[in-house]
């Protein structure tokens, strides 16, 4: 999983990059292999004033397709990053849970058409003996 941390008018940048990195890690270490690329995007829409009031948008890469979006406005550097990783890990499980559930009924269908054919069959063959019989 590669992680890309975008920053503009950031204080303390050096400081906020290695929490994000490490939260991202923490959140998505489970499901890791499932996801390409993380971009996380932080902002602080005040500039030049002494307070942050930002915006951290991340788009997650899914494997193997899908992107999903979440963003989150705080007034407080980390806890406006903990909130958006909070809503992304949220999300990848969700979009995760979605496919597998998806998968699973396709399966399920396809067995279910299987032993519908299989019963069939043994009708066929019954019928089959009941006319060789008479």
């Amino acid at each position: 999983m590669k992680i890309e941390i975008k920053t503009k008018h950031i204080k303390n940048e050096h400081m906020v990059r290695p929490f994000i990195e490490r939260k991202v890690h923490f959140a998505l270490d489970r499901i890791d292999a499932r996801i390409d690329k993380v971009t996380v995007r932080l902002e602080d829409e005040t500039k030049d004033s002494n307070r942050f009031d930002g915006v951290c948008k991340i788009e997650v890469e899914v494997h193997p397709r899908g992107h999903i979006h979440v963003s989150s406005h705080g007034e407080s550097t980390y806890d406006c990053v903990l909130q958006a990783i909070r809503k992304m890990e949220h999300a990848v499980k969700h979009e995760l849970d979605r496919r597998q559930k998806s998968s699973r009924i396709r399966h399920q269908k396809a067995k279910w058409s299987g032993m519908e054919m299989l019963v069939e069959v043994e009708l066929l063959e019954s019928m089959v003996d009941a006319i060789n019989h008479n």
